[in-house]
């Protein structure tokens, strides 16, 4: 609860889950940080690419909660992962 300063963190890898309940997200890939912040900023389809290999389609529902569904493994000439913080 921001109000009395109360932080709960949680590791989760249902990303539409995360999304729902996070107000920020934090991805991480090799050791660090990929990308930090809301979660309609965090998660693009091509950060998941990026990160986890795998085309995703991310919808947003009319109660502006985003659905996270991978639809197949990316190619494997996909660019690298680059961490935002080493």
């Amino acid at each position: 609860c921001h109000a009395n300063g109360t932080i709960a963190v949680a590791a989760m890898h249902d990303l539409s889950l995360a999304a729902r309940f996070a107000d920020r997200m934090i991805v991480l890939a090799d050791g660090g940080v990929v990308a930090d912040g809301p979660p309609h900023d965090v998660l693009t389809a091509a950060l998941l690419r990026r990160v986890y290999g795998v085309d995703a389609e991310i919808m947003e529902s009319t109660g502006g909660v985003l659905h996270v569904t991978p639809l197949r493994s990316a190619s494997p000439d996909m660019e690298p992962v680059r961490l935002v913080h080493p």
